[in-house]
């Protein structure tokens, strides 16, 4: 059992954003148009609450849309509107700096 474990062990996950959320508060302009001004989400739209997310997964999500592994899928409205945004943020730093500032929003 615990020989399954231990790859696992040796996955680097960055927990928290290391961004700087003063930056990345000018990149959430654009997100807040659909996520609200307080990363609140609006589900009329199927924009979803963004505020109390874990950093590791809006950064591995935005990641994911920016690589096209979401978003492409021609009937997949929402992510192809999403993946449009994400690649607005030119690399990794810019996905630190918003995600750091959405979490910012929870102090």
């Amino acid at each position: 059992m615990f020989g399954m474990l231990v790859p696992f062990l040796f996955i680097p996950v960055t927990l928290h954003a290391e961004g700087d959320p003063e930056v990345g508060k000018r990149y959430f302009g654009m997100c807040a148009s659909c996520h609200g001004s307080n990363a609140e989400g609006n589900e009329e739209i199927g924009a979803p609450r963004l505020k109390g997310q874990h950093d590791w997964y809006l950064i591995r999500q935005l990641k994911n849309f920016k690589q096209g592994i979401r978003g492409t899928h021609e009937e997949d409205k929402y992510g192809h509107q999403m993946r449009q945004m994400a690649m607005t943020l030119k690399d990794d730093e810019a996905i630190e700096d918003v995600v750091a500032y959405i979490s910012s929003l929870n102090e």
